[in-house]
Formats: structure tokens, C-alpha cells, sequence
């Protein structure tokens, strides 16, 4: 299904159970951000 998933969200506890999700559907990599600016970034240097 997904190789890639980023996750932006500035509550810890919301980043768990959708990385424990990501992880029992085996997602190959799982990327965090706090920030929405710190998001763009990343998916920036991701796509170029």
C-alpha cells in the first residue's frame, strides 16, 4: 500500500497510535514533524 508516510502534528500522543497503525499495515518509512513548516520541508527535499 504505502513505503512512505509523513506525519505532521504537534500532539505526541496523536503520533503513536498512528505510527503503531503505520506499523502493523508495514509502512517502510515513517517520518515526524512537529511543525507544518517543518512538514513542507521535508516533503520538499522528498519530492526534488
Amino acid at each position: 500500500m504505502f513505503t512512505k508516510v509523513l506525519i505532521a502534528d504537534d500532539i505526541d500522543f496523536n503520533d503513536l497510535g498512528a505510527s503503531q497503525i503505520l506499523n502493523e499495515l508495514d509502512v517502510l518509512e515513517i517520518q515526524y514533524a512537529k511543525y507544518c513548516d517543518e512538514a513542507l520541508l521535508k516533503y520538499l527535499t522528498i519530492i526534488f
